[in-house]
């Protein structure tokens, strides 16, 4: 069989999964490299287990098992083993491989580690015959059968798109590519499914702001729900809000001043500071600028709609700044998941005047649980 005698570095400090990949990437080379000799080699009989044993003592008759030096992981095309007479296991089942499928057969690998962990040390061949039947063979051994001390095998076959193989790494990032797609074909994914949020805290600190207008957000709400009522309230119900609840919030803010929270200016003249504006949350006083990293979660997605609806905002900050964004990024109080759903229901009994139940709340979910106890022990200085 021909080659070249070239020698090409598929990866400088190469890993086990580097390895691997290498192997199945180059599979369809080796069946080609032997192609043009299998008839000349051998009298195929069409039973696969026969074929097999035919290629196996082809294999163990040929070629001497030397295993690759640490530094050094070689993979020889199968004109290149038989050339020089000696290899390893990759370059066995590769041969082994690359015969069986030229012979028409159903061909792949098996990787096996003999260790606790699940890293592959070594390599062989599995194959089915026209009955569906499984075997393995080990071509490094003279027996053939695979050695059952294993601790992890991972079965693995080439299969070909536009003429490349499609890769497998035993990194895990394959088994976990699939279980995402699992997912997915189940309604699951990350994006498919739906994420249960607790977001009573998150809600009720929202109405509140909404309430107090801090930053125009009662005015800016009342003119979105004038233009577009209807993607306001489904936005809202979204978060397990009612209706009502919200016009109400929006009917006690809109009329108000807008607290705009602007700080200090350029001249030294003081504006009113939300982080020093006291209001009352579940009966304990807090702060405007604690509500609104509580509500983060749902001001983040009410500010695109705002700005998606061209409802400009107030004289001062948005009613969400780039850098509560961030912070809400950073603490977890953000919704990654576009498909959530509120885990619990409004139940509100009777409200403050800025529209707060002073009823304990349980929450059940990271969003807002970082907040609640921020909001619950920030005090005025």
């Amino acid at each position: 069989m021909h080659y070249d005698g070239k020698n090409i570095i598929a990866k400088a400090d190469g890993k086990t999964a580097d390895i691997i990949e290498a192997l199945i990437k180059i599979s369809p080379r080796g069946v080609d490299n032997v192609k043009p000799y299998v008839n000349d080699l051998f009298n195929f009989t069409g039973n696969a287990f026969k074929d097999a044993v035919m290629i196996a003592a082809f294999i163990r008759n040929n070629v001497k098992y030397i295993a690759d030096n640490y530094e050094n992981q070689n993979i020889q095309l199968p004109g290149r083993l038989l050339k020089n007479k000696f290899g390893d296991c990759k370059s066995f089942s590769l041969l082994f491989y690359s015969l069986m499928t030229a012979a028409g057969h159903k061909c792949g690998y098996r990787f096996a580690s003999y260790r606790k962990n699940k890293i592959p040390t070594h390599v062989y061949n599995w194959f089915v015959d026209d009955k569906k039947n499984f075997y393995t063979f080990d071509t490094c051994v003279h027996h053939l059968n695979e050695s059952k001390r294993y601790t992890y095998i991972k079965d693995m076959n080439v299969n070909y798109l536009t003429g490349y193989p499609e890769t497998d790494y035993l990194s895990g990032k394959a088994e976990r590519q699939a279980r995402r797609k699992k997912r997915r074909e189940e309604g699951k994914g990350l994006f498919q499914g739906v994420k249960k949020i607790a977001l009573a805290v998150p809600r009720q600190a929202f109405r509140g702001l909404i309430s107090l207008n801090v930053r125009g957000i009662a005015t800016r709400l009342s003119q979105a729900m004038a233009k577009d009522p209807k993607r306001i309230k489904e936005l809202w119900q979204k978060f397990g809000g009612k209706e009502d609840k919200l016009l109400q919030s929006i009917n006690t803010g809109k009329s108000k001043r807008p607290l705009l929270g602007k700080g200090k200016g350029v001249n030294g003249a003081d504006y009113d500071y939300l982080g020093e504006v006291e209001v009352e949350f579940l009966g304990e006083p807090t702060t405007a600028a604690a509500l609104l990293a509580s509500a983060s979660a749902i001001l983040i997605p009410f500010k695109k709609l705002l700005d998606d609806l061209g409802i400009k905002k107030t004289e001062g900050e948005d009613i969400i700044t780039p850098e509560e964004e961030r912070e809400a990024e950073a603490s977890g109080n953000k919704i990654k998941n576009p498909n959530f759903k509120a885990s619990d229901d409004e139940n509100e009994s009777k409200t403050s005047a800025t529209g707060f139940k002073p009823s304990p709340l349980l929450i059940g979910g990271a969003i807002g649980a970082v907040a609640l106890i921020y909001i619950l022990t920030k005090k005025k200085k």
